[in-house]
């Protein structure tokens, strides 16, 4: 074979391999992407669910293994 037909087939091959790889990038960045968009959606839904009803009162979340703090005299 050819020096230059070897060297065509490799450089293929190569262009092959970082266009699969590119794909794959591009995948995984879109569906953590996707996440953090549906994240976001969720918070501005229950930011207008919020806002749209004012009486809902909001408590922090507290627990019984979380001891109260003492007052500072």
């Amino acid at each position: 074979m050819d020096k230059n037909y070897k060297k065509a087939i490799l450089t293929f091959f190569i262009s092959v391999l970082i266009f699969i790889g590119g794909v794959l990038l591009i995948d995984a960045l879109n569906k953590s992407l996707s996440e953090d968009i549906d994240a976001f959606k969720m918070q501005y839904e229950e930011a207008e669910r919020l806002r749209n009803n004012p009486a809902t009162i909001i408590y922090p979340e507290t627990s019984e293994t979380t001891p109260a703090e003492e007052p500072i005299d």
